[in-house]
């Protein structure tokens, strides 16, 4: 029994490997998730020269036409005398530094929160060409045409400069270990040491200039030069340094280098993009390019975020490359044709339906032919003469260019200045000519064929192959035993090996792979069910349901003897007798009045039937589908419902995504799937847990559900500014606001480059001296606006929310409310000595009588009136009207009844001695008044 049991394990093991493993083993990484971005002002041009990521996160770049700020949404144009060459942040200082034609200076923010550039050298150049900047600990080294300018942050001043002489030239300056070095092509290396420099004796070749300078972790820099090749310096040591792709930096031409952390670093190209490789091995991580996504592949500046994101300028704007997301798309392989539908992994590769067929990701081999379809956007007005021309773009010419831009992307440069395309050019053209005409885009497919003599890194390493037989459009592909099953317009398909077999040609609406009874349901567009056994390898045909009039949406079981169907309008229920045919049918209707898919799923020991807009749960006893509210509560408004194979369903409510299946599969973060929008399709692994996700617009992504949203840092939230009735101001400090002008907004900023319109706010204000308020609910307003707060000491605290769900929290505003003037206690207290007074020396004058009769009637009567307004104003201060005139008249009224009876009182205690005939008198006036 035992030998058995362990002859059992071992055979099971032996499967384990030699079939599940190879499943799961998915050798093709896939391209990082990219993101672009492109100022939408006019004025604004894509020429974008340096980038840089400052304290708070905000991305600066040194534009043509001045500096470039973006936060996430919003786009600054930051106004400087010349063209902004080079841009450097400063953290620790708090401080942007930007170098331009005719010299350099820094980002200021005035007391309004508004920046503007700032001069720091005085007397200006016509032609300084500020080109480089490097930021050390205690000074900052600007570099210019022939010149190095030494500021220190201390002084806030230049303090030394340098010209260029026979000695030495500036050619280009880098940093090694908090020190400046100073590259000169003809006289090779020197340092800045105590205000001289001073050469270094290493072992350049004459003609070589450092480029850039990239630090690793053991005290080393891996130094670039212009002709293509890399060392590593150790401060007295200079010896080469391998690239694993060294041939494929030396054709694309490298401009710049930085570290990303984590033993990696990324080399930007001017005819190749951006090759990611590891520090400690020289081996090629990733390779960014037109063929991984970007728009082009001559990059202007490079700069990494605190985010672990590439920012990378090119002629297009610019593009994020995450590198760090458990996101890689798939879609930018060559060869895919038609629209994708579906896309799972099977045996190690990757296969996708689309509208034209099925496909799967290969390797490619010396000497295959492979054939690249290259999707174009040409813009065009809607005028029929311009319609006329586009017709005639595809001429030998513009076919020859388009060889020639395939070629240096394969890694055959044989220029080193990108030549205009024309077809772009004459779009320019179109577009000047025709300002006020909405241009119309269009997407034209090129095939080009090209031998792929020597695959590698730089050239087309995977692309798309067809599977041969299948050429209709398919819209389900699921895994089947060791086989996958293709539903399309023209049938099932059974691939295996990679080649097809139709086994039914009816069209398919869905396919269902039964678990408990090991049979294949076919849902047909004509509204029949067709069901298939397994029986060996193959399948054979065991059933046939043909009375219905509707489409077959979903198909799924609920137990061993019970599978459901939906349609448009109704929800069947099924039972089936030991021989596996149906025995019994139950219809239920649903009222779907917008003709909405009814999805059907089996999920917390519940049949759930769920449209747009309501959630029906079966209830056994009573044999009905019954709507139901808690479900529908739980769940929330959901805006998108998307059903997959083998009873799962994937709910999103616009603020998360949420999978029901059965079984259930715990332990999934899908807050990464909110990064796509538009999603059409996913499928789940239920081995691996990962997911294939397509969007409408043709991204076809793998995305790992088991990575945790936190490994992504998070952006800062800070305040922008406050602004006032009367203006705006970026100070916090001794923040003091008149109750009576207390309303006031607190404008914040969050740099989220994952998906920066989707940050949602909350707030909470809470008075110092009172308990704590709640949280406001979330808005996707970062202006928080307050009015009319009642004085006392206030503090403010902002949340954000980002796509991920990850929560950030801002630093707290301290503020003060402050009473108008005639509502303190020292206005109070003189108002008090004021009345006591008049009334001290309106009973002086009534006592004295004779000569001064007439003055002590008008103190008396100035007391009197004093005092009815004190008392009024006391106690209107109390009641809160809500600017009613009708309440305030009320109570005026009800005051004036009140103090009537004190005030007769108070005058006959000022007029003791007085004649009663001018107290009748004066009290009547007075009454009357």
């Amino acid at each position: 029994m035992t030998k058995y049991y362990f002859m059992k394990k071992l055979f099971s093991a032996i499967l384990y490997f030699l079939f599940l493993v190879p499943a799961l083993v998915f050798s093709q990484k896939g391209d990082f998730f990219i993101t672009h971005y492109s100022a939408e002002d006019e004025q604004v041009e894509n020429e974008n020269f340096a980038i840089a990521q400052d304290y708070n996160g905000q991305i600066f770049s040194a534009n043509r036409r001045g500096v470039l700020k973006f936060d996430g949404i919003n786009w600054q144009l930051i106004k400087t005398s010349t063209t902004a060459l080079s841009i450097a942040s400063d953290k620790i200082e708090k401080a942007v530094y930007v170098g331009c034609l005719d010299g350099f200076g820094m980002i200021n923010t005035d007391d309004a929160g508004n920046e503007q550039y700032a001069s720091i050298l005085t007397e200006k150049e016509k032609y300084l060409s500020i080109s480089k900047i490097i930021v050390l600990r205690k000074y900052v080294y600007f570099m210019g045409d022939g010149l190095l300018y030494k500021y220190t942050k201390k002084d806030k001043k230049i303090t030394k400069q340098w010209q260029k002489s026979n000695q030495y030239s500036f050619d280009n300056i880098f940093e090694y270990l908090d020190e400046v070095y100073v590259s000169d092509k003809q006289n090779g290396i020197f340092r800045v040491e105590n205000n001289e420099i001073k050469k270094i004796a290493l072992p350049f070749s004459v003609n070589e200039k450092v480029i850039c300078a990239i630090p690793t972790d053991k005290n080393a820099t891996i130094l670039l030069t212009d002709n293509n090749k890399s060392y590593l310096y150790s401060g007295y040591r200079l010896e080469p340094y391998k690239l694993e792709d060294q041939k494929y930096v030396e054709e694309s031409t490298i401009n710049n280098g930085i570290a990303l952390g984590n033993d990696l670093a990324v080399i930007s190209t001017n005819r190749g993009g951006c090759l990611i490789f590891n520090i400690k091995t020289g081996k090629t991580t990733a390779i960014a390019n037109y063929y991984s996504g970007m728009p082009d592949n001559e990059i202007f500046a490079l700069c990494k975020d605190a985010q672990s994101g590439i920012w990378v300028a090119h002629e297009f704007g610019f593009s994020r490359i995450d590198y760090e997301l458990p996101l890689k798309t798939f879609s930018n392989y060559v060869g895919l044709e038609g629209h994708l539908e579906s896309a799972v992994s099977f045996n190690g590769k990757l296969f996708v339906a689309t509208s034209e067929g099925v496909y799967y990701l290969t390797e490619t081999q010396n000497t295959t032919e492979i054939t690249q379809y290259i999707k174009k956007s040409i813009q065009k007005s809607q005028s029929d003469e311009e319609t006329k021309n586009g017709k005639l773009n595809e001429t030998v010419e513009h076919q020859k260019e388009k060889v020639e831009k395939i070629k240096r992307f394969l890694g055959i440069f044989k220029r080193k200045v990108k030549e205009p395309e024309p077809e772009k050019e004459s779009s320019q053209k179109n577009n000047k000519d025709n300002k006020n005409e909405k241009p119309k885009t269009e997407v034209q497919v090129v095939k080009v064929k090209k031998t792929v003599t020597n695959p590698g890194i730089g050239s087309i390493k995977y692309y798309f192959k067809k599977i041969a037989g299948i050429d209709s459009k398919c819209t389900q592909i699921i895994v089947w035993q060791n086989k996958l099953l293709v539903g399309s317009n023209n049938g099932v398909y059974e691939i295996s090996n990679l080649s097809s077999k139709k086994i039914n040609p009816t069209p398919v609406s869905y396919l269902y792979v039964s678990k408990n009874q090991k049979k294949i349901f076919i849902g047909t567009k004509d509204g029949n069910i067709i069901s298939y056994n397994s029986v060996g390898n193959n399948l054979v045909l065991s059933d046939l349901l043909n009375d219905y009039s509707d489409d077959i949406i979903n198909i799924c079981e609920s137990d061993s003897s019970s599978f459901w169907v939906s349609s448009s309008y109704y929800v069947y229920k099924f039972k089936t007798s030991k021989n596996g045919l149906v025995a019994k049918r139950d219809t239920f209707l649903i009222n779907n009045p917008f003709s909405d898919d009814i999805n059907i799923v089996y999920y917390d020991n519940k049949l759930m039937a769920i449209t747009s807009s309501d959630i029906y749960v079966y209830n056994e006893k009573e044999n009905k589908l019954i709507l139901d509210s808690i479900s529908k509560d739980a769940v929330g408004k959901y805006y998108r419902l998307i059903h997959t194979d083998n009873n799962k369903l994937w709910i999103n409510n616009a603020q998360k995504w949420e999978l029901y299946a059965n079984p259930k599969i715990e332990n999934l973060n899908l807050s990464f799937l909110n990064l796509m929008s538009d999603i059409q399709d996913i499928t789940i692994d239920s081995k691996t847990k990962i997911c294939w996700v397509i969007t409408r617009n043709g991204l076809l992504c793998q995305f790992n559900p088991l990575v945790a949203s936190n490994t992504v840092n998070g952006s800062s939230l800070f305040l922008n500014y406050i602004e006032y009735a009367n203006g705006r101001s970026s100070k916090t400090d001794d923040m003091i606001i008149q109750e009576h002008k207390s309303s006031v907004s607190f404008n914040y900023i969050i740099p989220e480059y994952l998906d920066g319109k989707q940050c949602t706010y909350s707030y909470k204000l809470k008075n110092v001296d009172s308990e704590s308020e709640n949280w406001s609910p979330w808005d996707a307003n970062n202006k928080i606006s307050f009015s009319h707060l009642q004085s006392g000491d206030y503090e403010l605290i902002i949340r954000s929310k980002n796509t991920l769900g990850q929560i950030t929290f801002s630093n707290p505003v301290y503020f003060s409310v402050k009473p108008p003037y005639w509502q303190t206690w020292w206005f109070y207290l003189l108002e008090v000595v004021f009345f006591a007074t008049l009334m001290v020396l309106s009973v002086i004058f009534n006592r004295i009588g004779g000569e001064r009769k007439i003055v002590s009637k008008v103190l008396t009567f100035v007391t009197i009136i004093m005092f009815v307004e004190l008392i009024t104003t006391i106690v209107e201060s109390f009641i809160q009207s809500d600017d009613s005139p009708v309440i305030s008249f009320a109570t005026k009224v009800i005051i004036a009844i009140v103090i009537f009876p004190i005030e007769q009182v108070l005058y006959r205690f000022i007029t003791k001695k007085s004649n009663l005939k001018d107290k009748n008198s004066t009290g009547s006036s007075l009454s009357n008044s």
